[in-house]
């Protein structure tokens, strides 16, 4: 038997702009970005500045609830058990993605504005990283959970499952400010 449920936890908002502080350009950044435990996806961002790349953000970011959020991670947990009649051992599967933007800056772009983009990346590819990690510590209890729950409590317990990882992302989300308190915005003033 096979049990299966999608569902997504928000990351950083996109914020208003304010005046640009220019960060320092990394000549040996690529605008890739990895995540231990989870693949990524990008859309595309556009814009010649900060402003414009903003509003490409807020055009072309994942929506969620109306919103549009510079990231987004969305997690797929499944769990199965033999057919023999015994409901363990439990395997568990777990599919995480990260949409996440990517801009190709223009040749004529401001310098403070690729720095700025670069350290926003920087800064929204760890708070991605936080939502993975907790989607995975939590999906790595499921097998005990689920078996000890017994043949009769496995779906409650599956269902409770995934509601722990819910409120994880959105306690992490809330505690963060969907990322912004670790810097996951784009526009923030220099140290």
């Amino acid at each position: 038997m096979l049990v299966a449920l999608l569902l997504a936890c928000v990351a950083a908002p996109v914020p208003p702009p304010e005046v640009p502080v220019g960060y320092p350009v990394d000549p040996a950044f690529t605008g890739d970005v990895t995540f231990e435990g989870a693949t990524v996806t990008y859309y595309a961002v556009s814009g010649a500045n900060d402003i414009e790349v903003w509003r490409s953000i807020r055009t072309n970011g994942p929506k969620l609830g109306g919103t549009a959020h510079g990231a987004h991670t969305a997690w797929d947990v499944r769990w199965a058990w033999p057919d023999d009649g015994r409901c363990s051992p439990v395997t568990v599967t777990t599919n995480i993605v990260v949409t996440f933007p990517r801009w190709d800056p223009p040749p004529d772009a401001p310098a403070a504005s690729v720095g700025n983009w670069q350290r926003y990346v920087a800064r929204l590819a760890f708070h991605e990283q936080g939502h993975v990690d907790r989607i995975q510590g939590a999906a790595v209890q499921i097998p005990e959970v689920l078996g000890a729950a017994g043949c009769e409590g496995i779906g409650a317990a599956g269902k409770d499952a995934l509601t722990l990882i819910d409120a994880l992302n959105a306690e992490y989300d809330a505690e963060t400010q969907h990322g912004e308190l670790e810097g996951a915005t784009l526009f923030v003033p220099a140290p």
